[in-house]
């Protein structure tokens, strides 16, 4: 238990430190089941539908990376540094804005019931409603257009989802890593989308059915927003 009056580092990092390994290896599973239904159900992607461009090719590694590499780097210190944030980590901290230990301690363990709540959304709406369409940007021999569940009301919530989840990182690690690591992903997924929705509107299949998906749902990520 943490004693809020009197809060540990050790065991405040612990928490965390264990919260965002098991997101880290939730993401995992997820995307390997993900993988394994889609391909049973929809079939394996259509080479014709992977990109052709440089950039193209390295966007889905670049948002990969910056989302990944960070937690990963938390991990590993916090493994080394024996669950303590060390002195350089710390320098990258968020300012305490003026509130008590305890009110601070209270926010991150938030975020990790958030950001657990988050990873678990995930792995079901693109269980439930992705399902055999999902990959990381190409399109499969069984293709179709996605309007149900979130897809009604954006037309990329799994984007939306990891946006969310990192800047729920930003509190759990209470650092600005996190949050450049988002601008860098946001970034990423505003080149992204725009191909995407290219490659399914190129698609004899889907083309006629998702340009009037796009008429009906306007929002990519954020309602009303973006």
């Amino acid at each position: 238990m943490i004693d809020l009056t009197n809060p540990s580092p050790r065991a405040i990092e612990s928490l965390m430190f264990a919260t965002i390994l098991a997101g880290f290896v939730v993401s995992f599973r997820q995307q390997g089941a993900m993988a394994s239904q889609a391909k049973s159900e929809g079939g394996a992607i259509r080479p014709q539908s992977l990109p052709a461009t440089f950039i193209g090719k390295v966007v889905t590694p670049i948002h990969g990376a910056a989302l990944f590499v960070p937690i990963a780097v938390y991990i590993v210190t916090l493994v080394v540094n024996g669950l303590r944030q060390p002195e350089w980590m710390m320098r990258l901290a968020l300012p305490d804005y003026q509130l008590e230990e305890s009110y601070k301690v209270v926010l991150r363990i938030t975020a990790c019931v958030l950001s657990l709540a988050a990873w678990h959304f995930i792995g079901t709406v693109g269980q439930r409603h992705l399902g055999s369409q999902w990959h990381y940007i190409g399109r499969r021999e069984n293709s179709k257009v996605v309007q149900t569940g979130p897809y009604a009301i954006v037309r990329h919530p799994m984007y939306g989802l990891v946006l969310l989840q990192e800047a729920l990182f930003a509190v759990i690690t209470w650092s600005y890593v996190p949050i450049f690591s988002l601008m860098v992903i946001a970034g990423a997924f505003a080149i992204k989308m725009p191909i995407e929705e290219g490659f399914i509107e190129a698609d004899a299949k889907t083309a006629k059915e998702y340009q009037e998906y796009k008429r009906k749902v306007t929002a990519r990520v954020v309602p009303y927003v973006w």
